[in-house]
């Protein structure tokens, strides 16, 4: 499945005044954030709920999470779990992503494959139903990201 980033672009002039550097690099610190964030089959952005759909006891790729430094390689990214499914369980596995989209504030990586880690939800093999689940992407530097929260019907 292809992998793409979030394409987040600035709008407008960017002021490079004196008086205004320090705005301008709380801007671009909130962008280079907001770049970290990458979706399977939609974008996941910050604090959003996402839905999926799949059959009981089958994997259901939810999104991937991916980080690099200026050189392309992988940069220490990493997805923690803030909330458990109450009828299923969550697997985070590697698997490699093209980048297809620059990022603002990320190095220009199009072309490239770097790793990534996508969660993976897995319902009990019985349960037919809503399952809800939140996650936390945390950056080579060890700070969380972005949250998400996810609702998943099991046919």
């Amino acid at each position: 499945m292809a992998q793409t980033y979030s394409n987040i672009e600035p709008r407008g002039n960017v002021d490079r005044s004196a008086t205004t550097l320090q705005g301008e690099r709380m801007r671009r610190a909130a962008i280079a954030v907001a770049g970290l964030m990458i979706a399977a089959a939609g974008s996941i952005a910050n604090a959003a709920e996402h839905q999926r759909t799949g059959s009981a006891g089958e994997p259901i790729d939810m999104g991937g999470f991916a980080y690099w430094d200026s050189a392309c390689n992988g940069a220490g990214a990493r997805i923690e779990i803030a909330r458990r499914p109450a009828h299923g369980r969550i697997e985070i596995r590697q698997a490699p992503m093209n980048v297809t989209t620059l990022v603002y504030g990320q190095a220009d990586c199009r072309g490239r494959t770097v790793q990534s880690n996508h969660v993976i939800y897995i319902s009990d093999r019985t349960f037919h139903g809503e399952d809800r689940f939140a996650i936390h992407g945390v950056g080579g530097d060890g700070r969380k990201h972005w949250d998400d929260s996810f609702v998943v019907t099991v046919r």
